[in-house]
């Protein structure tokens, strides 16, 4: 939440975190609670972290997750780009003592998973447009190659292309990871 000197110490309490808990656990929900009660217990600013936890077994292709308030991923399976149905949860760092839900969802080979920052959809154009999901997914489903430098390039083209001349309002962060073994 918010920009600045602010949400930069809140990021770096938050990596501090993250690192400290997964040491212990790969538990995504196991992750976000604890991340969310440290940030909580004492948040006079109120400010919060959107979060989305993976953990993949690479024997089996098990991704389990947890979205703590953060955008949708998107899959991209044979060909198709659609978003990853998540259970919403909250932010970390908005309520103390939250009950974070985790899912699952098997992946298979060539399957990429995509997840981006809010700073990709929101990101503007001149005329105050916002790039969208709908937009994303578009250009996601036009690809024909979907290693993960294609994806980010073609998407990273395409926000480029669509805010021309307009000033970056937001950062932009994107993660694309393709499984490449048969499981």
């Amino acid at each position: 939440s918010g920009k600045g000197i602010p949400a930069s110490l809140l990021m770096a309490v938050v990596c501090s975190l993250f690192r400290n808990t997964a040491m212990k656990t790969t538990n995504p929900r196991n992750i976000a609670s604890d991340i969310n009660n440290c940030i909580s217990e004492r948040n006079e600013y109120n400010m919060f972290c959107t979060m989305f936890v993976g953990s993949f077994d690479l024997e089996t292709g098990l991704l389990t997750y947890c979205n703590a308030g953060h955008n949708q991923p998107v899959i991209l399976k044979k060909g198709k780009a659609e978003f990853l149905e998540v259970i919403p949860n909250i932010p970390v760092g908005s309520f103390e003592g939250f009950e974070y839900e985790c899912e699952t969802m098997q992946m298979t080979n060539e399957d990429t998973l995509f997840i981006y920052t809010d700073g990709v959809t929101e990101a503007e154009n001149m005329v105050h447009h916002e790039y969208s999901d709908e937009r994303l997914l578009a250009e996601l489903n036009k690809m024909t190659a979907t290693n993960p430098s294609n994806v980010i390039e073609t998407v990273a083209q395409s926000i480029k292309n669509f805010v021309g001349q307009a000033e970056q309002s937001d950062d932009i962060t994107m993660l694309a990871v393709k499984i490449n073994k048969k499981i």
